[in-house]
């Protein structure tokens, strides 16, 4: 008999990754619960997005998923809760959502939901959205005045509160407040990760994956202190169990998933 270890080349890229309370997690066009086996099919498959894959995830408070994509050539969203089959909502005019866009966040503005996608370069633009994550009109064009010019790009964002965003910039957690409709940068950590990491926050912890240093922290955002790490290869990426230039991330509660691009998987982790 041959046991599944994984599935090689399962996940050749990975740019929205989306974690809800109950452990269902979004990749692509489908779903897999936290207990599913590495060979267990999808759930509730959906006509796939277009490359580059979607934007990074939103997941709002209320678990509803908002994935910033194109499908068929136009500007798109899925939405709605992993519980079932996310909508997916094709826009044939009016939309500016650039297919270049990477990281998203959302917030309220004016009492309306909004969700900001941002290019590599910083540079953003808002939606109107509803409370289970449909487009419902344009919110315009935001600004992150950032201290120093973007060099490696804007790989993700993380809400701390209404009025508190992190940015990861190259290689660096970013702390932004609003400043009307844009953002302006008010710290910028003195941790050392490497020149790209991916950010997540969850149950007022802080989630990096560190692709230069194969690994995954968590950390205090108040007080920038490491609370853990999952590096369980260190640098010896051929080790099965190590992390391979680990990228996107999704978190939720005390669980995280992360894309492990070297190694094409994703990897669940759960912190105790």
């Amino acid at each position: 008999q041959m046991n599944v270890v994984r599935r090689i080349g399962a996940v050749p890229a990975c740019k929205s990754l989306a974690l809800d309370r109950q452990g269902r997690t979004w990749w692509f066009a489908g779903t897999w619960a936290w207990d599913d086996a590495p060979d267990t099919p999808m759930h509730d498959g959906v006509n796939p997005p277009g490359y580059p894959w979607g934007a990074q995830a939103v997941v709002l408070d209320n678990d509803c998923v908002i994935v910033p994509c194109y499908i068929w050539d136009k500007p798109s969203f899925y939405y709605g809760s992993l519980e079932t089959e996310l909508r997916g909502q094709r826009l044939d005019s009016g939309c500016a959502l650039s297919r270049e866009a990477v990281a998203s966040a959302s917030y309220r503005r004016d009492g309306r939901r909004v969700l900001l996608t941002v290019l590599g370069s910083g540079k953003g633009k808002a939606f109107f959205m509803a409370e289970d994550g449909a487009y419902q009109d344009e919110a315009g064009p935001v600004s992150l005045h950032l201290s120093q010019p973007v060099v490696n790009g804007c790989t993700s964002l993380a809400m701390m509160s209404e009025h508190l965003m992190l940015a990861a910039v190259d290689g660096c957690v970013v702390e932004l407040a609003r400043d009307g409709v844009d953002w302006r940068e008010t710290r910028r950590w003195a941790q050392t990760f490497g020149t790209s990491i991916t950010i997540a926050v969850a149950a007022g912890r802080l989630w990096v994956s560190d692709r230069d240093a194969n690994r995954v922290l968590v950390l205090d955002p108040d007080a920038g202190t490491v609370l853990a790490e999952f590096a369980p290869g260190g640098q010896d990426v051929a080790s099965p169990c190590a992390l391979s230039a680990p990228e996107t991330l999704a978190a939720r509660g005390n669980r995280a998933v992360v894309f492990d691009s070297g190694n094409q998987r994703l990897v669940k982790l759960s912190l105790r």
